[in-house]
């Protein structure tokens, strides 16, 4: 289990620093993420992967939630856009359910800035306007990942407007919080 942990360690290195892997966003990636999700936590579970709807993303929730897996509407006009991954933790102990959102880039064609962070928060803004997301025990973080910023430095003063949180790569913070 070490050994192929620290050699999937390796390869999601490989193909986020050396650009002569040519590694694309989904095919790559998206790919080792969905099969390395341990990266972000060993105590999550992968709801959601390969881009779903957010409809698809409720109806998995409230099927791992409670059993129930019917079809869900959502109403709200960015309702399509769709996640990269969206993994869960559900501690028995206090009964808190703790909801990751990842938004991955292109590590050398794309540049994060306000657009890519506008996107976040879009699927913010989704999350936030849908009731059966937002349950008393629920929590939810969104990480924008990318490897470098923009010109425009939207990004480098959101984190450094954010430094009073003592939380690092925090770019936002309302009722959830946006890491990039």
């Amino acid at each position: 289990l070490i050994s192929d942990r620290y050699k999937s360690v390796s390869d999601f290195k490989n193909l986020v620093f050396d650009p002569t892997m040519y590694a694309g966003e989904i095919p790559h990636l998206q790919n080792m993420m969905e099969k390395n999700y341990w990266l972000i936590g060993e105590e999550y579970q992968l709801l959601t992967a390969a881009e779903p709807k957010f409809e698809e993303a409720l109806r998995r929730l409230t099927y791992l939630l409670n059993g129930d897996g019917d079809k869900k509407k959502i109403e709200h006009k960015d309702k399509n856009r769709e996640m990269d991954l969206f993994i869960v933790r559900q501690g028995k102990k206090q009964n808190k359910i703790e909801n990751v959102v990842l938004e991955l880039k292109h590590p050398t064609n794309v540049r994060l800035g306000k657009k890519e962070f506008d996107q976040v928060y879009d699927y913010y803004q989704v999350i936030k306007s849908e009731s059966r997301f937002n349950a008393s025990n629920m929590e939810w973080k969104f990480y924008l990942i990318g490897n470098k910023f923009d010109s425009t430095d939207y990004i480098l003063s959101q984190i450094n407007s954010h430094k009073n949180h003592g939380e690092a790569g925090l770019a936002f913070n309302g009722e959830y919080k946006i890491y990039v």
